[in-house]
């Protein structure tokens, strides 16, 4: 018995989680303690692997966590942003993240729906293997799975502001019976405002001429609803076998969209006469997707994993624009746009070890077919099909402190668009190497080639008005590019202090980019295959923990170099990010405040999007089974702004929508019931839906 004892403890503190904890809490704050049944080990909160450093909440933050989503904003991981307000999460550099449980694809709303008690550690996978396809981050929540009984829970977040509202609800149920688990959650995000204006600036640069247009913005109404329900159920036979059916349904309704209203009075250079300009866009969207999930484990160190699922995506969009001159006379534009898109994906693979080498080997199919109805001013369909297949072989190797990651994938791309086709075959690398001097230290480096398909509405062939003298018009002959994306990266932790340095260079070779062009009658913004874009981003993440397991505090500035290479154009440009975040629990009393720096800061083409920094600081009372919260969203805000600059030298505009202060008084309440006794459970690896049906917007 005592050489098991001995046995456990020395794999837990080398491998603390392979021993599938039934609880966790945390004994100081550099240790956490995992009780195995009768067995007391002690582990580090965060431990560096080749490809993902996973890191063990602290008991004091999950005690005062009220849902999935509220424990990651306190967990204050480096390079990942939390919007409260909307539920949002995203990588701070704009990337595409994944986000998991238990290595099943979820959704916000999923998220939103855990229980902190639940979750044993985040693993955060920032050099992404094979398996997980383009993701450039992936976050996945390992958590308990209760045997028997089951648990109600609800959270509602509500912001009120002057002509203004906010609200962020969610509701979880679950039960497990024996080897049976069912799950159903659903939530919902609303926004509305009342006071949008925005102020528009631009040169229209003719061949012999300029004409200087400027648009006086007045308040308009915006406004989006949207609601996901998740249906899961998993099936799983002593760790032999899992069999996992999943079920969404997402709908979006979007009355007055925020990129797609405005109410402006014109004025040219050209011209004395002031021109009233109306425009509004009103879109829905219905998306459903099922998905079959089986793994099946031969035995501790191989297992294999295949799965379906297919999606369907139903959006309508109406968008009309229209121009009213002083004589009373008027131009009107709309367009009425039905998209169609259904998607079916099909994936394997096998993952075995070997001692300290790990293999991964497998493939997947990716089919979609696009159909987009175009009507009023504008009339036609556009039909596109697309297809991916893949084969990879990923090899992870332990030499010591030691960790080498290398990867091959072999791509096949196939695109379909009214007879016309595209074929590329492409061999996709990818190398990861890491150094863990101590347990605190990690050094790491990565790179990675991608070959991305240009985005579904520039490759259509439609034709759409946005103003009278200026059209957007797809190209179906654009082409697939080539991505190559590198990281090194320095981790360093300690009991008070912790720091994340992170330096990223990607170099899009043949990018597609919008560009414009005149036909000696009208301005064509359109897309091509630009020479090259690149950006270098360095961030800094500094967490200082001064009271023990009460206060966190984190600083995460970045700074962003862009380089854009066209045929007619070279722009380089800086852009500096800054986030900040502060936790503080004492008792039952929390605080929570944080500067949200949007992923929307950023420049590609000739755009560059600047958006003010949010910030929001919460207060209130936790108990074990509700919780209630208040403050203010925005209160260190003169004004509220998202800037779009276009440095076109045919069309150069500056697009400033704004609305003030925009401050909300918060609320935020939860509830949790629950039952039953806790047990862990391992599930595999669930890819992502498609969400674009690629329609040609005829925005501004």
């Amino acid at each position: 018995m005592t050489k098991s004892l001995i046995r456990w403890a020395l794999l837990c503190l080398t491998a603390p989680f392979a021993c599938f904890p039934a609880s966790a809490q945390e004994s100081s704050d550099s240790t956490t303690t995992l009780t195995l049944k009768e067995i007391t080990v002690k582990a580090a909160p965060v431990i560096h692997k080749t490809d993902r450093t996973n890191y063990l909440p602290p008991s004091e933050k999950k005690r005062t966590a009220t849902s999935g989503l509220d424990l990651l904003d306190k967990m204050q991981l480096p390079g990942i942003s939390v919007n409260r307000l909307t539920g949002a999460i995203n990588l701070s550099s704009g990337g595409k993240l994944k986000l998991l449980i238990n290595g099943v694809e979820a959704n916000n709303t999923e998220i939103a729906a855990l229980r902190p008690s639940d979750i044993i550690r985040i693993e955060y996978h920032d050099i992404p293997g094979a398996k997980y396809n383009d993701a450039d981050a992936v976050i996945d929540f390992i958590t308990l799975r209760h045997e028997s009984g089951g648990s109600i829970a609800a959270e509602s977040m509500n912001a009120l502001g002057s002509g203004k509202w906010a609200a962020f609800d969610n509701i979880a149920a679950q039960f497990s019976h024996k080897a049976s688990t069912f799950s159903l959650n659903a939530g919902y995000f609303g926004l509305y405002r009342d006071n949008w204006i925005r102020d528009y600036t631009e040169t229209w640069n003719y061949p012999d001429h300029s004409v200087s247009r400027v648009e006086e913005g007045l308040p308009v109404e915006i406004g989006s609803h949207g609601t996901q329900v998740n249906l899961n159920y998993s099936l799983t036979k002593d760790r032999k076998y899992l069999l996992n059916i999943r079920a969404n349904l997402d709908y979006s309704y979007t009355p007055n969209k925020e990129e797609g209203d405005r109410h402006t009075l014109l004025r040219t250079s050209d011209s004395e006469n002031i021109t009233e300009i109306i425009e509004h866009t009103q879109e829905n969207e219905l998306s459903p997707t099922i998905g079959i999930y089986y793994k099946h484990s031969f035995s501790q160190s191989s297992q294999l994993t295949a799965n379906i699922s297919g999606s369907y995506i139903h959006t309508n969009s109406h968008h009309s624009y229209s121009e009213n001159y002083p004589d009373l006379s008027s131009i009107q534009l709309t367009s009425n746009v039905a998209g169609r898109q259904t998607t079916l994906r099909v994936e394997s693979y096998y993952d075995r070890s070997f001692g300290v080498f790990n293999l991964n080997v497998g493939g997947r199919h990716i089919q979609g077919h696009t159909t987009n109805n175009y009507s009023g001013s504008t009339q036609g369909d556009n039909r596109l099909t697309q297809a991916e297949t893949s084969i990879f072989a990923a090899g992870d190797l332990r030499l010591g402190k030691w960790d080498i990651l290398a990867n091959l994938t072999a791509t096949r791309t196939y695109i379909s668009q009214h007879g016309k086709t595209h074929t590329k075959y492409s061999p996709l690398p990818s190398v990861g190497i890491s150094y863990t001097p101590i347990p605190a230290i990690r050094l790491k480096y990565d790179m990675k080639i991608n070959r991305k398909l240009p985005p579904l509405a520039s490759m259509s062939d439609i034709e759409i008005d946005i103003q009278p003298g200026l059209i957007r018009r797809g190209n179906p002959d654009v082409k697939s590019f080539t991505v190559i994306n590198q990281h090194l990266g320095a981790a360093w932790y300690s009991n008070r202090l912790s720091a994340n340095l992170s330096i990223d260079y990607r170099n899009e070779h043949k990018p597609v980019m919008a560009y414009t062009s005149y036909d000696g009658q009208k301005f064509i913004t359109s897309y091509r295959n630009q020479h090259s874009f690149r950006e270098l981003r360095t961030e800094l993440s500094l967490t200082i923990h001064p009271w023990r397991n009460h206060l966190s505090i984190t600083l995460a500035p970045a700074i962003s170099r862009y380089y854009s290479h066209g045929y007619t154009y070279h722009h380089l440009r800086n852009i500096f990010h800054l986030g900040a975040a502060l936790d503080f629990t004492y008792g039952n009393w929390t605080l929570n405040g944080n500067i949200m720096t949007g992923a929307a800061n950023s420049m590609y083409g000739e755009e560059i999007i600047s958006e003010t920094d949010m910030n929001m600081i919460l207060a209130g009372y936790k108990k074990q089974r509700w919780s209630i919260q208040a403050g203010v969203f925005n209160a260190f805000m003169k004004e509220y702004s998202m800037t779009s600059e276009n440095m076109s030298a045919l069309t150069p505009n500056r697009s400033k929508a704004w609305c003030g202060k925009n401050l909300y008084g918060v609320v935020k309440f939860s509830i949790n019931l629950e039952f039953g006794r806790n047990k862990d459970m391992d599930l595999p690896d669930w890819q992502t839906h498609e969400t674009d049906t690629g329609i040609l917007s005829g925005l501004k």
